[in-house]
């Protein structure tokens, strides 16, 4: 059993940032016929502009591949805890470690990221199954069913594809603090 302790990630003010800032996209009036309506939730965290910042964020770093979703459940619902609040939905991905560049990890793990099918966020990319990929993760200290349970440092900052040996960002502002590297420059970064 594992000690249970605060996400690094404050829970609360994300989803109070989220759902304060939602607002419907552009379009007809919600009450005119085909109206589109969905919300946009906007998150605000950190700026890491070095790989030695999001390193020292980290708790790992790890290269793998994305397997599959395994999960969507709630943030609550993984930390076991009930609120009236409204519940944050998260994507449990299950990432297969091919290379442990900082830390210890499990050959799988899986990783945390906003279930984009139920709300709407232009903070992060969804992970996409086959891919490669170069994480700077925290521990969240959470299992879900034996597994060990990590979040992305800065949502899309600790999140790189791995194309022809080199990181490529996906964050969608500001400039990727390991883009352009390759897997090794990176891994002999952070040892």
């Amino acid at each position: 059993m594992r000690i249970f302790r605060a996400v690094t990630v404050p829970a609360a003010v994300a989803l109070i940032a989220a759902l304060s800032a939602c607002g419907s996209t552009a379009g007809p009036a919600a009450s005119e016929p085909g109206a589109n309506t969905r919300n946009v939730a906007h998150f605000d965290g950190p700026v890491y502009r070095t790989v030695d910042a999001l390193d020292a964020a980290a708790d790992i770093v790890v290269r793998g591949t994305v397997t599959r979703l395994r999960a969507t459940t709630t943030e609550q619902r993984l930390q076991h805890v009930s609120t009236r609040a409204r519940e944050l939905p998260l994507a449990l991905y299950e990432v297969s470690t091919a290379e442990v560049l900082r830390g210890s990890a499990a050959p799988t793990i899986l990783v945390t990221r906003i279930d984009t099918e139920r709300l709407a966020t232009d903070a992060q990319t969804p992970f996409e199954p086959g891919g490669e990929v170069v994480l700077f993760l925290r521990d969240t200290t959470y299992e879900w069913e034996g597994a060990d349970v990590y979040s992305v440092v800065g949502m899309d900052q600790g999140f790189f594809a791995v194309e022809g040996g080199k990181l490529r960002g996906v964050q969608k502002s500001g400039t990727p603090a390991a883009g352009g590297r390759t897997v090794a420059e990176v891994a002999q970064q952070v040892r």
